[in-house]
């Protein structure tokens, strides 16, 4: 019968940020923590089941060098990660590990993580993993704490049902009307829905040839919303998140789009600018007029 070992941990901030800053911990850790990470490889996927990742730690775990783990379950509906050691601490086998967000009040959450595992020979209990979770929830708590909001609000000359039908069909817009900006739009997994994944390749107007990965993690026809998360992008970020919505306008046939991106800057000073979005916006107006 495996062993079990767990620790809980009540963070000063919401379950939906600290569930989005797990989703993100391989940016996270190594920016906030790097002696004990010191950078994460993605070698399969995008974040999701079936993702393979390398852990490299830093020098403040000694000989603990890297483990490769394979996420299993990312359910945004429980808040809950699961995932299986491929290759680790030789001590243990079968290693499986669950991470779980709670809310427990206003800006309070109950983080749980529990490990499952059988030990080589006599190996003690692995205690050093459940005081790396420790310093994992408390750096998410910090990184949460830091976030920053900025917003942005456009009257579009188009109807709101003009705008939306253009947004979903933004990968071929983009591209043609903003080439310097998008060189190109792809759904790698799904087509828009909850969970799709988009790469987009930047165009000469974003330096260091950069590729933003996002998830979508919100997307409603009624009220015309669309949110995505920023898996991969700016090196300036730690964490990018935000959503844009289509209301109707402060005249017939027009439509007021809103922008508001939650972010966590690398350093202080840095700030998220709006001229992309209103590069957006006004190409998805032009399509949406034509």
């Amino acid at each position: 019968m495996a062993h079990v070992i767990s620790h809980t941990e009540v963070l000063n901030c919401g379950a939906e940020d600290a569930w989005e800053c797990c989703k993100h911990s391989d940016k996270v850790l190594p920016d906030l923590l790097p002696e004990y990470f010191a950078k994460s490889e993605i070698l399969e996927g995008h974040g999701g089941p079936g993702t393979v990742r390398v852990l490299h730690f830093g020098p403040a775990i000694p000989q603990a060098g890297a483990a490769k783990e394979r996420l299993d379950t990312v359910d945004d509906a429980t808040k809950t990660l699961t995932y299986t050691v491929v290759e680790g601490d030789p001590r243990y086998t079968n290693f499986t590990g669950e991470v779980k967000f709670a809310p427990t009040g206003e800006n309070q959450t109950e983080a749980t993580w529990t490990g499952h595992y059988d030990p080589v020979g006599d190996a003690p209990p692995p205690e050093h993993i459940k005081n790396i979770s420790v310093l994992m929830f408390k750096t998410f708590e910090k990184a949460i704490l830091a976030k920053k909001t900025v917003t942005h609000t456009e009257t579009l000359a188009a109807t709101p049902d003009a705008i939306w039908s253009a947004v979903k069909r933004e990968n071929s817009i983009l591209p043609a009307a903003l080439p310097h900006i998008f060189e190109s739009c792809t759904f790698v997994e799904g087509h828009g829905e909850v969970g799709s994944i988009r790469v987009c390749k930047m165009g000469s107007a974003i330096p260091n040839d950069q590729e933003l990965v996002e998830r979508v993690h919100l997307f409603d026809d009624a009220s015309k919303t669309v949110g995505y998360t920023v898996i991969k992008g700016d090196p300036r970020f730690k964490h990018v998140s935000a959503v844009m919505q289509y209301a109707p306008g402060p005249t017939e046939g027009t439509t007021t789009a809103t922008w508001t991106a939650h972010f966590v800057p690398v350093a202080e000073g840095v700030t998220m600018e709006n001229k992309f979005v209103i590069a957006v916006w006004k190409a998805l107006e032009a399509a949406a007029q034509a």
